[in-house]
Protein backbone atom coordinates (compact mmCIF):
# COMPACT_ATOMS: atom_id res chain seq x y z
CA UNK A 1 0.00 0.00 0.00
CA UNK A 2 2.47 2.61 1.22
CA UNK A 3 5.03 2.06 -1.54
CA UNK A 4 2.63 2.80 -4.40
CA UNK A 5 3.66 5.88 -6.42
CA UNK A 6 0.33 7.67 -5.91
CA UNK A 7 0.73 7.33 -2.12
CA UNK A 8 4.34 8.53 -2.13
CA UNK A 9 3.45 11.49 -4.36
CA UNK A 10 0.68 12.45 -1.95
CA UNK A 11 2.65 12.22 1.29
CA UNK A 12 6.12 13.22 0.08
CA UNK A 13 5.43 15.39 -2.95
CA UNK A 14 6.45 14.23 -6.41
CA UNK A 15 10.04 15.40 -5.92
CA UNK A 16 10.32 14.31 -2.29
CA UNK A 17 10.90 10.60 -2.64
CA UNK A 18 13.32 8.27 -4.36
CA UNK A 19 13.49 4.51 -4.66
CA UNK A 20 16.16 1.82 -4.62
CA UNK A 21 15.51 -1.04 -7.05
CA UNK A 22 17.05 -4.49 -7.33
CA UNK A 23 16.86 -6.52 -10.55
CA UNK A 24 17.07 -10.18 -11.42
CA UNK A 25 19.43 -11.45 -14.10
CA UNK A 26 16.66 -11.11 -16.68
CA UNK A 27 16.08 -7.46 -15.65
CA UNK A 28 12.89 -8.02 -13.66
CA UNK A 29 12.35 -5.90 -10.56
CA UNK A 30 12.63 -8.17 -7.51
CA UNK A 31 13.30 -5.59 -4.78
CA UNK A 32 11.89 -2.16 -3.99
CA UNK A 33 12.84 0.20 -1.16
CA UNK A 34 11.44 3.75 -1.41
CA UNK A 35 12.62 6.49 0.92
CA UNK A 36 11.64 10.04 1.86
CA UNK A 37 14.68 12.32 1.61
CA UNK A 38 14.99 15.89 2.81
CA UNK A 39 18.02 18.17 2.47
CA UNK A 40 18.47 21.10 4.85
CA UNK A 41 21.53 23.34 5.07
CA UNK A 42 23.61 20.78 3.24
CA UNK A 43 22.53 17.91 5.51
CA UNK A 44 20.56 14.91 4.22
CA UNK A 45 17.86 13.30 6.33
CA UNK A 46 15.88 10.17 5.48
CA UNK A 47 12.77 9.64 7.58
CA UNK A 48 9.17 8.51 7.49
CA UNK A 49 6.74 10.74 5.58
CA UNK A 50 3.50 11.82 7.26
CA UNK A 51 0.58 9.36 7.47
CA UNK A 52 2.93 6.48 6.58
CA UNK A 53 3.40 3.62 9.03
CA UNK A 54 5.55 1.35 6.84
CA UNK A 55 7.66 1.84 3.74
CA UNK A 56 9.30 -1.38 2.76
CA UNK A 57 11.12 -3.29 1.59
CA UNK A 58 9.15 -5.22 -1.02
CA UNK A 59 11.06 -8.31 -2.19
CA UNK A 60 9.83 -10.95 -4.60
CA UNK A 61 11.93 -14.05 -5.18
CA UNK A 62 10.75 -16.11 -8.11
CA UNK A 63 10.04 -19.77 -7.37
CA UNK A 64 10.89 -19.25 -3.71
CA UNK A 65 8.42 -21.98 -2.72
CA UNK A 66 10.76 -24.42 -4.46
CA UNK A 67 13.93 -23.09 -2.78
CA UNK A 68 15.71 -24.68 0.12
CA UNK A 69 15.79 -22.51 3.24
CA UNK A 70 19.49 -21.76 2.83
CA UNK A 71 18.89 -20.56 -0.73
CA UNK A 72 16.02 -18.30 0.39
CA UNK A 73 18.18 -16.67 3.05
CA UNK A 74 21.03 -16.17 0.58
CA UNK A 75 18.85 -14.61 -2.15
CA UNK A 76 16.93 -12.44 0.30
CA UNK A 77 20.17 -11.12 1.76
CA UNK A 78 21.55 -10.42 -1.71
CA UNK A 79 18.49 -8.42 -2.75
CA UNK A 80 18.12 -6.46 0.49
CA UNK A 81 21.86 -5.74 0.64
CA UNK A 82 21.66 -4.43 -2.92
CA UNK A 83 18.82 -2.10 -1.91
CA UNK A 84 20.64 -0.88 1.19
CA UNK A 85 23.77 -0.13 -0.84
CA UNK A 86 21.74 2.34 -2.93
CA UNK A 87 20.53 4.41 0.05
CA UNK A 88 21.99 7.92 0.20
CA UNK A 89 24.75 8.88 2.59
CA UNK A 90 22.65 10.70 5.18
CA UNK A 91 23.13 12.54 8.46
CA UNK A 92 20.53 10.25 9.88
CA UNK A 93 18.24 7.58 8.51
CA UNK A 94 14.99 6.35 10.01
CA UNK A 95 12.47 3.97 8.47
CA UNK A 96 9.74 1.62 9.66
CA UNK A 97 9.64 -1.72 7.87
CA UNK A 98 6.45 -3.52 6.96
CA UNK A 99 5.48 -6.26 9.46
CA UNK A 100 5.99 -8.89 6.75
CA UNK A 101 9.71 -8.02 6.81
CA UNK A 102 10.88 -10.41 9.52
CA UNK A 103 14.59 -10.36 8.67
CA UNK A 104 16.56 -7.17 9.26
CA UNK A 105 19.96 -8.91 9.36
CA UNK A 106 21.29 -7.15 6.22
CA UNK A 107 20.51 -3.81 7.87
CA UNK A 108 22.35 -4.88 11.02
CA UNK A 109 25.36 -5.97 8.98
CA UNK A 110 25.30 -2.52 7.35
CA UNK A 111 25.59 -0.98 10.86
CA UNK A 112 21.96 0.07 11.23
CA UNK A 113 20.22 -0.29 14.57
CA UNK A 114 16.74 -1.59 15.30
CA UNK A 115 13.92 -1.12 17.78
CA UNK A 116 10.91 -3.43 17.79
CA UNK A 117 7.49 -1.81 17.90
CA UNK A 118 4.04 -3.34 17.63
CA UNK A 119 0.90 -2.93 15.63
CA UNK A 120 -2.39 -4.75 16.12
CA UNK A 121 -4.26 -6.64 13.42
CA UNK A 122 -7.58 -8.43 13.07
CA UNK A 123 -7.88 -11.36 10.69
CA UNK A 124 -10.96 -10.70 8.58
CA UNK A 125 -11.22 -14.13 6.94
CA UNK A 126 -13.44 -15.52 9.68
CA UNK A 127 -17.11 -15.34 10.59
CA UNK A 128 -18.36 -11.95 11.78
CA UNK A 129 -19.84 -13.55 14.90
CA UNK A 130 -16.45 -15.07 15.70
CA UNK A 131 -14.75 -11.70 15.44
CA UNK A 132 -17.40 -10.03 17.60
CA UNK A 133 -17.11 -12.80 20.16
CA UNK A 134 -13.43 -11.92 20.64
CA UNK A 135 -14.33 -8.40 21.82
CA UNK A 136 -14.14 -7.56 25.49
CA UNK A 137 -17.57 -7.80 27.11
CA UNK A 138 -17.93 -4.10 27.86
CA UNK A 139 -16.95 -3.23 24.27
CA UNK A 140 -19.68 -5.53 22.93
CA UNK A 141 -22.14 -3.85 25.29
CA UNK A 142 -21.01 -0.36 24.27
CA UNK A 143 -21.35 -1.19 20.57
CA UNK A 144 -24.86 -2.52 21.07
CA UNK A 145 -25.80 0.66 22.95
CA UNK A 146 -24.19 2.92 20.33
CA UNK A 147 -26.22 1.28 17.56
CA UNK A 148 -29.22 3.23 18.86
CA UNK A 149 -27.71 6.70 18.50
CA UNK A 150 -24.80 6.54 16.02
CA UNK A 151 -24.87 6.32 12.24
CA UNK A 152 -22.06 5.67 9.77
CA UNK A 153 -21.10 8.36 7.29
CA UNK A 154 -18.64 7.99 4.40
CA UNK A 155 -16.90 11.19 3.39
CA UNK A 156 -13.94 12.71 1.59
CA UNK A 157 -14.14 15.95 3.58
CA UNK A 158 -11.25 15.90 6.10
CA UNK A 159 -12.04 19.11 7.97
CA UNK A 160 -13.78 17.48 10.95
CA UNK A 161 -11.18 14.70 11.00
CA UNK A 162 -8.41 17.30 11.24
CA UNK A 163 -10.24 19.11 14.02
CA UNK A 164 -10.77 15.89 15.99
CA UNK A 165 -7.10 14.93 15.59
CA UNK A 166 -5.93 18.42 16.59
CA UNK A 167 -8.08 18.37 19.73
CA UNK A 168 -6.93 14.86 20.67
CA UNK A 169 -3.26 15.77 20.21
CA UNK A 170 -3.65 18.96 22.23
CA UNK A 171 -5.17 17.00 25.12
CA UNK A 172 -2.14 14.70 25.06
CA UNK A 173 0.37 17.53 24.76
CA UNK A 174 1.46 16.36 21.30
CA UNK A 175 2.16 18.70 18.40
CA UNK A 176 0.30 17.71 15.24
CA UNK A 177 2.79 16.60 12.60
CA UNK A 178 0.95 17.53 9.41
CA UNK A 179 -1.06 20.36 7.92
CA UNK A 180 -4.63 20.49 6.71
CA UNK A 181 -3.30 20.88 3.16
CA UNK A 182 -1.27 17.67 3.46
CA UNK A 183 -4.30 15.79 4.73
CA UNK A 184 -6.47 17.13 1.92
CA UNK A 185 -3.86 16.04 -0.64
CA UNK A 186 -3.78 12.49 0.71
CA UNK A 187 -7.57 12.16 0.92
CA UNK A 188 -7.88 13.42 -2.68
CA UNK A 189 -5.30 10.87 -3.86
CA UNK A 190 -7.09 8.02 -2.06
CA UNK A 191 -10.38 9.11 -3.61
CA UNK A 192 -8.91 9.34 -7.12
CA UNK A 193 -7.39 5.85 -6.81
CA UNK A 194 -10.44 4.35 -5.06
CA UNK A 195 -8.24 3.14 -2.22
CA UNK A 196 -9.50 5.02 0.80
CA UNK A 197 -12.27 6.93 2.54
CA UNK A 198 -13.05 8.74 5.80
CA UNK A 199 -15.62 7.09 8.07
CA UNK A 200 -17.40 9.27 10.60
CA UNK A 201 -19.54 8.11 13.52
CA UNK A 202 -22.34 10.69 13.58
CA UNK A 203 -24.77 11.24 16.45
CA UNK A 204 -28.31 10.77 15.10
CA UNK A 205 -29.75 13.41 17.43
CA UNK A 206 -27.37 16.36 17.33
CA UNK A 207 -25.60 15.30 14.10
CA UNK A 208 -22.23 15.74 15.75
CA UNK A 209 -19.36 13.68 14.37
CA UNK A 210 -18.16 11.82 17.47
CA UNK A 211 -15.31 9.86 15.90
CA UNK A 212 -13.46 9.53 12.61
CA UNK A 213 -11.13 7.11 10.86
CA UNK A 214 -9.18 7.63 7.65
CA UNK A 215 -8.92 4.27 5.91
CA UNK A 216 -6.67 3.11 3.10
CA UNK A 217 -6.55 -0.31 1.48
CA UNK A 218 -4.88 -2.46 -1.11
CA UNK A 219 -6.02 -5.82 -2.44
CA UNK A 220 -5.58 -7.70 0.84
CA UNK A 221 -5.19 -5.30 3.76
CA UNK A 222 -7.10 -2.38 5.27
CA UNK A 223 -5.14 0.23 7.24
CA UNK A 224 -6.39 2.78 9.78
CA UNK A 225 -4.18 5.68 8.75
CA UNK A 226 -5.57 8.26 11.14
CA UNK A 227 -8.23 8.07 13.84
CA UNK A 228 -9.60 10.43 16.44
CA UNK A 229 -12.58 10.81 18.72
CA UNK A 230 -14.36 13.47 20.71
CA UNK A 231 -14.35 10.86 23.47
CA UNK A 232 -11.37 9.31 25.21
CA UNK A 233 -10.57 5.82 23.91
CA UNK A 234 -10.90 3.83 27.13
CA UNK A 235 -14.36 2.21 27.40
CA UNK A 236 -16.12 4.81 25.23
CA UNK A 237 -18.54 3.66 22.51
CA UNK A 238 -17.85 5.76 19.40
CA UNK A 239 -14.32 4.58 18.43
CA UNK A 240 -15.12 0.90 19.06
CA UNK A 241 -18.46 1.21 17.28
CA UNK A 242 -16.76 2.81 14.28
CA UNK A 243 -14.11 0.09 14.09
CA UNK A 244 -16.83 -2.54 14.25
CA UNK A 245 -18.55 -0.95 11.24
CA UNK A 246 -15.24 -1.08 9.37
CA UNK A 247 -14.74 -4.75 10.20
CA UNK A 248 -18.21 -5.64 8.96
CA UNK A 249 -17.68 -3.63 5.77
CA UNK A 250 -14.44 -5.36 4.78
CA UNK A 251 -14.81 -8.85 6.21
CA UNK A 252 -15.83 -10.36 2.85
CA UNK A 253 -13.28 -8.58 0.67
CA UNK A 254 -10.00 -8.31 2.60
CA UNK A 255 -7.77 -10.49 4.74
CA UNK A 256 -6.52 -8.18 7.48
CA UNK A 257 -7.39 -4.96 9.28
CA UNK A 258 -4.21 -3.27 10.51
CA UNK A 259 -4.70 -0.65 13.22
CA UNK A 260 -1.17 0.64 12.47
CA UNK A 261 -0.22 0.73 16.14
CA UNK A 262 -0.33 1.76 18.80
CA UNK A 263 1.72 1.25 21.94
CA UNK A 264 0.00 4.24 23.59
CA UNK A 265 -1.64 2.55 26.61
CA UNK A 266 -5.19 3.84 26.05
CA UNK A 267 -5.20 2.88 22.38
CA UNK A 268 -3.52 -0.45 23.05
CA UNK A 269 -6.19 -1.19 25.66
CA UNK A 270 -8.91 -0.57 23.07
CA UNK A 271 -7.35 -2.56 20.21
CA UNK A 272 -6.58 -5.55 22.42
CA UNK A 273 -10.14 -5.35 23.67
CA UNK A 274 -11.34 -5.78 20.10
CA UNK A 275 -9.28 -8.92 19.64
CA UNK A 276 -6.34 -7.27 17.94
CA UNK A 277 -3.35 -9.55 17.51
CA UNK A 278 -0.02 -8.02 18.51
CA UNK A 279 2.32 -8.03 15.49
CA UNK A 280 5.93 -6.78 15.66
CA UNK A 281 7.59 -4.52 13.13
CA UNK A 282 11.05 -2.99 12.95
CA UNK A 283 12.14 0.61 13.26
CA UNK A 284 15.52 0.90 11.55
CA UNK A 285 17.81 3.83 12.18
CA UNK A 286 21.37 4.97 11.63
CA UNK A 287 23.20 8.17 12.55
CA UNK A 288 26.29 9.66 11.00
CA UNK A 289 27.79 10.07 14.44
CA UNK A 290 26.89 10.07 18.13
CA UNK A 291 26.10 13.79 18.08
CA UNK A 292 23.16 13.33 15.70
CA UNK A 293 21.90 10.31 17.59
CA UNK A 294 21.85 12.23 20.88
CA UNK A 295 20.32 15.29 19.21
CA UNK A 296 17.51 13.14 17.86
CA UNK A 297 16.98 11.71 21.34
CA UNK A 298 16.79 15.18 22.87
CA UNK A 299 14.40 16.35 20.16
CA UNK A 300 12.26 13.26 20.82
CA UNK A 301 12.06 12.51 17.12
CA UNK A 302 10.74 9.19 15.87
CA UNK A 303 14.23 8.47 14.61
CA UNK A 304 15.40 7.79 18.16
Amino acid sequence: MHIQPFWLNAVCGQQGWEVALSYSKDEKIIGVLPYFKQVSKGLTFVKMPPFTDYLGPWIHLEHQEEMKQERKYTKYKQVLSDLISQLPNSTYFFQQLHPTCEDWLPFMQARFQQTTYYTYQIELKQAVDTIFGQFRRNIRRNITTADSYLSLEESFDPRDLYQLVSTTFQQQGIQIGFSMQQLERLVAALKDNKQGVIYYARNKTNHRRNAAVLLAWDDTQVFTILSASAEMWRDKPAPSWLNWQIIQGFVDSHQTLDFCGSIIPEIEHATIGMGGKRVPFYKIYKSKNLFWYLLAKLAKTEYA
